[in-house]
């Protein structure tokens, strides 16, 4: 059953005496002091990108604190840095039932090509929990609808080796449920900030450089040029475990 539900804007627009943090920062903050509140003594990080959540987690004290990324050239550069890293991928762990306390996805699920099944996989290894951040759009706000419409145009572009489906909280929740008798507590989070219009045109312009044959897809991308200040926001995010 859901568990718990809340929501939670937080308004970017009050000044503040300090460099603010990009909002992916404090949605990574919230998910690093979820794992201190559960206290596990291990981790599996699946995905775990340039290792910086396994090191950090490691130096903390969580006891054994191990990776997974897909490609052996990742691998080789996170084990020559000194971190646990396995090959595998998501929907095939290479670990016994009930290996670690705690299984992360840090904005991992959105690139799995099978979300259930990357779910199940967490579920059978992890003995207490599984903990998950994804991006989230709010889609209330106006400039929130076009970031997430933006995501999905250059998701249909393609050029990326992952795949790339964004999930509802609806979604996200029911593949939770799905594995069973679990409890599900979710927290959706938003920093409403501006995109910079070099950030915008920095994803865009790639894109645009390819053959149009009369591509819609290349038509559209252009149309968030014309729409980046001040009219698209970054993204929110949803923590569920």
């Amino acid at each position: 059953m859901l568990a718990t539900r809340s929501f939670c804007t937080l308004d970017a627009g009050i000044p503040v005496r300090v460099p603010a943090l990009p909002p992916l920062e404090l949605y990574k903050a919230s998910l690093r002091r979820q794992v201190h509140a559960l206290g596990p003594q291990s981790v599996l990080d699946v995905g775990c990108g340039d290792g910086s959540l396994l090191l950090e987690l490691a130096f903390s004290g969580f006891g054994p604190c191990t990776g997974v990324e897909l490609f052996e050239s990742d691998v080789a550069l996170l084990r020559a840095n000194g971190l646990d890293v396995v090959q595998g991928q998501a929907e095939a762990l290479p670990f016994d039932t009930g290996s670690y306390d705690l299984v992360i996805f840090e904005h991992v699920i959105c690139h799995v090509r099978d979300a259930a099944v990357a779910l199940r996989e967490a579920a059978r290894v992890a003995r207490r929990a599984v903990l998950v951040l994804d991006p989230w759009y709010d889609i209330g706000v106006a400039s929130q609808r076009t970031a997430r419409d933006l995501h999905a145009c250059l998701a249909a572009a393609g050029g990326s080796t992952l795949p790339w489906t964004l999930r509802s909280t609806a979604q996200l929740a029911a593949l939770f449920l799905e594995q069973g008798d679990l409890e599900v507590d979710y927290s959706q989070q938003l920093v409403l900030r501006d995109m910079p219009v070099s950030r915008v045109e920095a994803l865009v312009e790639p894109h645009l450089g390819r053959p149009n044959n009369g591509d819609p897809i290349q038509a559209r991308l252009r149309s968030f040029l014309t729409r980046a200040e001040g009219g698209i926001s970054e993204e929110g995010a949803i923590l569920l475990t």
